[in-house]
């Protein structure tokens, strides 16, 4: 997997914002999996005075509470959590730990 730098990123949300888009939806199963990633683009955006809104995917044990806190200050309006099941006999079936 190759990862898209900040800047690149950056770039990119500003050219659909030029073009009218004022929310974007970052569209990976796991968004927050490259910590670095996501604080540098939420730094990146913040640093641009860009006005944008954006969400995201995720799972609760690939993010904390300062990255949450600059993904929100970034925009980050919404995150869609990915939630694992409850039963023990599925989840030993699907061998998620």
């Amino acid at each position: 997997m190759r990862l898209r730098s900040p800047v690149k990123l950056l770039e990119e949300i500003q050219a659909l914002y030029r073009l009218g888009v004022r929310h974007v939806h970052m569209y990976a199963d796991l968004f927050t999996v490259h910590r670095d990633q996501v604080v540098g683009l939420s730094q990146a955006i913040l640093d641009s005075g860009l006005k944008i809104s954006w969400t995201c995917n995720s799972r609760v044990d690939f993010v904390d509470p300062e990255m949450l806190q600059m993904m929100a200050r970034s925009g980050c309006s919404y995150i869609s959590w990915g939630l694992e099941s409850a039963s023990t006999e599925i989840l030993a079936h699907a061998r998620k730990g």
